[in-house]
């Protein structure tokens, strides 16, 4: 039988300290009286701090309890309406740092549909493509974004994400199809809560990124968790991207966090940081800034320039550089 060792020292400390009080109770000496009396105040006050620090220990854990339910549940908010960007709340670009031929066959896409609150990013397979390939692009996604617009109203999470499974699962059949290509997607969409909260719902496949930029300068990676790929020198590799298809091994993740006004929400294609250009405490800095969206993606470009300049972006080799598109949504005060 395994024995606890709280309880075997609690127990201990217990017995010595009520045989110590016996005994002071029953010697005559006075020396050995006060000496018992001295262990026994020691062992006593061991006993106490021990259940004093027991009862924390059990508050805390009911606290996490409680804080894991709370994690569990916050999927199951019951949606009240859309919550619609402000005119100045929202911009997205797209452009490209590599500047050879076909440089402006860029196959990136990128949206916002400010009245529904709705994004969309898109990290076409390959960059300054040529005129056929980019022709097929350039038919699709306008096409996608009719689609994307009818998203129904929905109850709750699990049938918002349902409802989008379904649209990239009609639309990554056309895609591949069409153009015969993989692309990466995430979705976003901000939406209110009955409780009157804003929430930001997302759906990512591939390895375009999705942070948020908290009022309080908390950065939160929101696709951190998708598993990447580790190659033989034990460096991540990105995340593959295959809207296509029936999108059978692409990496997918989907959630929804809490977000308050002033909030920013940041897609990126990986462009942003090819050449390991930039990492996120880069990125950060530039987000953090005062400015409205459309100027803090103009300083997102600047800084693009810049690392094009200084060499660590090599403007004529295509795999130093890439096609970059981003967008930014503010959580609106209503």
């Amino acid at each position: 039988m395994k024995i606890n060792k709280n309880v075997l020292l609690n127990t201990t400390a217990f017995i010595v300290g009520a045989g110590c009080a016996i005994g002071a109770a029953v010697v005559t000496s006075k020396i050995a009286a006060i000496a018992l009396v001295i262990f026994a105040t020691i062992a006593l006050t061991i006993l106490i701090v021990r259940a004093i620090k027991a009862v924390v220990n059990h508050c805390k854990q009911k606290q996490t309890s409680s804080e894991q339910i709370q994690t569990l549940t916050i999927e199951t908010v019951t949606i009240e309406k859309i919550v619609s960007l402000e005119k100045e709340g929202y911009h997205s670009f797209k452009n490209t740092t590599f500047a050879g031929e076909n440089n402006k066959n860029n196959i990136d896409f990128v949206n916002v549909f400010p009245e529904q609150g709705l994004a969309y990013i898109a990290d076409g397979t390959g960059h300054a493509v040529n005129e056929i390939k980019y022709n097929l692009f350039s038919k699709f996604w306008p096409q996608f974004d009719e689609e994307i617009k009818k998203l129904p109203s929905c109850a709750n999470f699990d049938e918002w994400q349902k409802a989008v499974e379904q649209l990239i699962l009609k639309e990554s059949s056309k895609f591949e199809s069409q153009v015969a290509s993989n692309s990466s997607l995430i979705i976003t969409q901000l939406l209110q809560g009955d409780d009157g909260k804003c929430y930001l719902f997302y759906y990512a496949i591939g390895d375009s990124d999705l942070f948020c930029l908290h009022q309080d300068d908390m950065w939160t990676e929101l696709t951190y968790h998708v598993e990447r790929p580790i190659k033989e020198n034990n460096k991540p590799t990105q995340r593959s991207g295959n809207f296509g298809g029936n999108c059978t091994g692409s990496h997918k993740v989907s959630g929804l966090i809490e977000v308050k006004p002033g909030d920013k929400i940041i897609a990126l294609t990986d462009g942003a940081t090819v050449n390991d250009c930039m990492d996120e405490e880069d990125l950060k800095g530039i987000f953090k800034n005062s400015g409205t969206p459309e100027e803090l993606l103009d300083q997102l470009w600047n800084r693009l320039q810049k690392e094009v300049e200084n060499g660590k972006i090599d403007s004529n080799n295509r795999k130093k550089s890439d096609d970059v598109s981003a967008f930014i949504m503010v959580v609106p005060n209503n």
